[in-house]
């Protein structure tokens, strides 16, 4: 089963994904903010394999 094409396109620079990747490091980051965390970087990194 095929997924969906989707029109969102994140772009973030070097120093937004240093912040995110921090927060992701930290074990006091709430659970919440680390998974939006890792989403916005993985539609990033999708949209730079592309």
């Amino acid at each position: 089963m095929q997924g969906r094409i989707s029109s969102i396109q994140v772009e973030i620079t070097g120093e937004q994904q240093d912040v995110l990747e921090s927060w992701l490091r930290k074990t006091t980051t709430p659970v919440g903010l680390a998974k939006r965390a890792r989403a916005i970087l993985m539609l990033a990194l999708l949209r730079n394999f592309q």
